[in-house]
Formats: structure tokens, sequence, C-alpha cells
């Protein structure tokens, strides 16, 4: 293989595994990043027989990579005590197959296990 050949493998190796920067989402009070957030409360809940109740989402910022579309969400939810805390989601929305995946969720207080 030329090294011309291999740089530009290099580069396009490079390039495709690399994650685009962290965005915060300005307008989170849209129907899709609502859903999102419930959903993840909602899966979160039954995973772990849990009583939280979905409240509001506070913020979200999204990273792409070749996998698809992470966010990040910061929610509030009713726990047992009727009293509201803050959460923290990690969500994917693979690219290819569009499934949604919740791949963490915990209180964002000292990040512990919600």
């Amino acid at each position: 293989m030329s090294s011309s050949c291999r740089l530009l493998l290099l580069i396009v190796i490079v390039h495709g595994s690399t994650p685009w920067p962290l965005t915060p989402i300005r307008h989170v009070n849209v129907p899709f990043l609502e859903d999102l957030g419930r959903w993840a409360v909602s899966l979160h809940t039954s995973q772990k027989n849990g009583l939280l109740a979905f409240d509001k989402l506070v913020s979200a910022r999204k990273q792409r990579d070749h996998k698809g579309s992470y966010y990040n969400l910061t929610i509030n939810a009713w726990n047992r005590t009727n009293k509201i805390h803050e959460y923290r989601a990690l969500v994917l929305i693979e690219e290819h197959t569009k499934k949604t995946e919740l791949l963490s969720f915990h209180s964002a207080r000292l990040g512990l296990a919600a």
C-alpha cells in the first residue's frame, strides 16, 4: 500500500471515530426531547422497580458519533416521598436502526444511582 493510501486511510479512520462535540440544546421544551426524558424515567422505573414520575426536562446536550446521537438529559422527577429530585440520563438513538437505548440513569446529587 502506498504511503498516500495509508495516510488517506488513517484520516478516514481518525475522522470516522472522533465524536462530534457535546452541544447544548437551547430549547428543551419540545415534544421529542420531553418524550425522550419521560421514556428514560419510565424505563428506569420499570427496570429498577422504582417509583419515579417525570416532572420536566431541565436541560439537554447532544453528541453524535458513528453509532448515532447521544442525548445527555437532566430531568426533574417526583420520587416515592413526593419530592422533586434531579436525575441525569444518557440515551443513545442509533443512526441506522433508530433503536433507542438507555445507557445510564442516576441521581444528579453526587452521581448516586437512583
